[in-house]
């Protein structure tokens, strides 16, 4: 009756560790299905992120363009400014030039007349 107990006893601990090794088995599944959802989670999470960041280069490139843009922009109105003060500046010395020609004009025209009074007194 021993071997029969023996060997009943040594079924049961087969039996204890085949249900350990299954549980075993099944936590590592387990893990793996885990490992596996957050790789696939990971993989998206990439995949969005690629193409984020294609968009934002997407996005700074035409951000880029615009400011080229407008500093040409800007130095086509600077030019222009620089033209119209120049020609403003030109404008204003004739205008001068004039003003005192017309008042060296007028003190002749002014002296003439004086002249013309006094021979005609």
């Amino acid at each position: 009756m021993s071997a029969l107990f023996q060997i009943a006893s040594e079924m049961t601990d087969a039996q204890q560790k085949s249900n350990e090794t299954v549980a075993e088995v099944d936590g590592l599944q387990m893990k793996l299905k885990n490992l596996q959802t957050r790789f696939l989670k990971n993989e998206r999470d990439a995949r969005e992120v690629s193409e984020e960041a294609a968009t934002i280069s997407t996005e700074a490139k035409r951000a880029q363009e615009r400011a080229s843009e407008l500093q040409s922009a800007y130095k086509n109105a600077e030019e222009l400014l620089k033209r119209r003060s120049s020609t403003a500046r030109e404008s204003q010395e004739k205008v001068s030039g004039l003003l005192k020609k017309a008042s060296e004009l007028s003190l002749g025209t002014m002296s003439k007349l004086k002249e013309l009074k006094g021979e005609l007194s």
